[in-house]
């Protein structure tokens, strides 16, 4: 029975002995990215304008939602669309290359597996130099000259996976 956490909510708030954190990705709307220094690719998400998947390699829906985005990558790309996409795993990791042939094109990182962290997944997240800008809210999520039809439905990202 799990009773205590840690919210986070702006910043890494989990004590040192919990080693759990509940991420609301909701409330981060509108502050900087707090687990940026939680993500290998922490830096590099700091910088431009990005779409975040946090997924879980365990995550049924994951895998069906994680190539659309590969696709969708792939059509900014194309169409030169300010944006670009980075899947983060959520530990505990899965193998490599399963994980990889998931991904396609996609910008792999992995948030850190110092803590056990609880979140819905997947939960995508509007970033732009390292502010969130919007989270799971599909037309806000989108550059400008995306094609929003190819972004998985908002009522499939809302099932929670928790570890």
């Amino acid at each position: 029975c799990l009773t205590v956490f840690a919210v986070m909510q702006g910043a890494v708030s989990a004590r040192p002995w919990e080693g759990m954190v509940i991420l609301e990705p909701r409330e981060w709307v509108g502050q900087r990215l707090p687990i940026l220094g939680e993500i290998d690719l922490g830096d590099e998400l700091s910088r431009g304008e990005w779409l975040v998947v946090l997924f879980r390699h365990d995550c049924p829906l994951c895998d069906r939602e994680l190539p659309r985005y590969a696709e969708l990558a792939q059509q900014w790309n194309i169409t030169g669309a300010p944006g670009r996409i980075a899947a983060i795993e959520v530990p505990p990791f899965g193998d490599d290359m399963a994980v990889a042939t998931k991904l396609g094109g996609l910008r792999y990182g992995r948030l850190s597996d110092r803590r056990v962290w609880f979140v819905t997944t997947p939960t995508l997240m509007r970033i732009i130099d390292g502010e969130v800008k919007a989270v799971n809210d599909e037309p806000a999520l989108l550059p400008a000259t995306s094609n929003e039809k190819n972004v998985p439905s908002r009522e499939h990202r809302r099932v929670t996976h928790v570890r």
